[in-house]
């Protein structure tokens, strides 16, 4: 044990990484699993929807709220909250017996994921200094990083060979390890100073997320009431345009308020955060549309369609090993305009192949090559695209506004993401009953892939008024 303390320097990047392991592999691994959890749970499949939805909306609501516990309670206590709080998810989730009980535990996880990642990068950048600080971020990322190459993989085996409660279960004996790992490694950095929080604001935002989010996913149910989602929605509006107004009260009293929002005063904050979602909402649907396709659509297990999604999960891992080569040869502004229209022509490659009659008569190892080539195409330039972007947007913060610019591009990434998922199933929805075909059919992914790919098109207009030099301080 001693020798293992005196490699603390060493072993806090990888610690806090088997939080962001846990945290990816729990964004990648449902997936596979939803057809045979609406099954059991007697849900239509894209009802499942909300175990997604629900979890990344905790997740954005609770975000602002983990600088402040962390600086009230120390990193150490919070890092150690969190893994406890998805802990108890996670039981909850693998327990569920309805679908209520399964957002029920959605939700108590995204609380404990929205301060995992926030406090572990706020150890990074305390335990370490500048020049330190890259390598130790590096290995923070790697281990997280394989929950995302593993997760549909494993996904598709627990689920075909077990039981889909074992994709929460396994979070288990990690989340065990890493909470004996904290209070051996972790240190306990604490602010002296007690900061008030903007506890109206939290609610009041929290509530307008909910009311927008749950809005768009009650849209997106078959055969659904009009009345009810356009309500929640006008209601959502409301309470945002009350926090608009509370925020910029708080501002003039040099009150931080809970999520800051005059750092969308900066450029080219507002600009990517604005280019991102738009390309988030149509480009991150395919990683909810392929698993369902594979399995509704064309017949194959669980775990067949976590080895379809091998290819995808290997690109995203090679193009961090391009992404600084990329930056230097090309810029910013360049790749965010180019990256997305190749992702646009794989996504209209997925709706050429859904409609191709000669698709159902190849095997695994066909299917396998041809979804595999785009697939790859898809992964490496969306995640050149989401590296980029999450790189460019600070590139003009200043660094006291960096905790604040953090928070807001964090939330507003995370709903970005679930109306991602509500806006996909809302398209198998209209798309099924416009051309009168099977919901989950192959002609309705056809027609949503082909919006999409239309859709992912048009976002580089917005890029195109981001400045040749942009950025270009960070690359040099």
């Amino acid at each position: 044990m001693q020798k293992f303390k005196k490699n603390l320097a060493r072993n806090i990047p990888r610690v806090l990484g088997l939080g962001l392991f846990m945290q990816q592999l729990d964004s990648m691994i449902l997936n596979t699993a939803i057809p045979q959890m609406a099954e059991a749970l007697h849900t239509p499949t894209l009802s499942l929807k909300l175990a997604i939805t629900s979890y990344l909306l905790t997740l954005a609501m609770f975000i602002p709220i983990s600088g402040y516990v962390a600086d009230r309670f120390g990193t150490q206590k919070t890092f150690a909250l969190a893994m406890l709080v998805f802990l108890l998810g996670s039981i909850i989730s693998g327990c569920a017996f309805d679908i209520n009980f399964l957002i029920i535990g959605r939700l108590i996880q995204g609380a404990g994921a929205a301060m995992i990642t926030p406090v572990g990068r706020l150890i990074l950048l305390k335990a370490f200094s500048q020049k330190e600080s890259l390598v130790a971020y590096n290995a923070y990322t790697m281990i997280g990083q394989m929950g995302l190459v593993i997760g549909p993989t494993l996904g598709g085996a627990l689920t075909t060979f077990m039981n889909w409660r074992f994709i929460f279960f396994v979070n288990i004996p990690v989340a065990i390890i890493a909470l004996f790992l904290v209070y051996e490694v972790i240190p306990n950095y604490k602010e002296d100073k007690k900061s008030k929080f903007d506890w109206l604001g939290f609610f009041l935002f929290g509530a307008a997320a909910g009311s927008i989010s749950f809005g768009f996913s009650w849209m997106s149910e078959e055969g659904f009431s009009f009345l009810f989602p356009w309500l929640l929605l006008l209601v959502g509006i409301f309470l945002g345009l009350i926090y608009y107004f509370h925020a910029q009260y708080l501002n003039y009293k040099n009150i931080l308020p809970a999520l800051d929002l005059k750092v969308f005063k900066i450029r080219t904050f507002w600009l990517t955060m604005l280019g991102g979602s738009l390309f988030r909402l149509t480009a991150s649907g395919a990683t909810f549309l392929l698993p369902l396709q594979f399995q509704m659509a064309m017949g194959y297990s669980a775990f067949d369609s976590g080895l379809m999604l091998l290819p995808q999960a290997a690109s995203f891992l090679i193009s961090k090993q391009c992404f600084t080569w990329a930056l230097k040869k090309f810029g910013f502004r360049n790749i965010l305009i180019f990256s997305p229209l190749l992702v646009s022509l794989a996504l209209l490659g997925f709706a050429l192949i859904s409609d191709w009659s000669g698709l159902r008569n190849l095997n695994f190892i066909q299917h396998f090559i041809i979804f595999g080539l785009i697939m790859l195409v898809l992964g490496f330039f969306s995640s050149i695209q989401y590296s980029s972007l999450n790189t460019l947007i600070f590139a003009d913060v200043p660094k006291d506004k960096s905790s604040r610019a953090t928070s807001s591009s964090g939330v507003v990434q995370q709903l970005g993401l679930s109306l991602a998922v509500c806006f996909c199933a809302g398209l198998l929805v209209g798309t099924s009953f416009i051309s009168q075909t099977h919901l989950l059919g192959e002609l309705s992914f056809y027609w949503v892939y082909l919006i999409l790919s239309f859709l992912t098109f048009l976002t580089p207009l917005v890029f195109l008024k981001l400045k040749k030099s942009d950025g270009m301080h960070l690359i040099k």
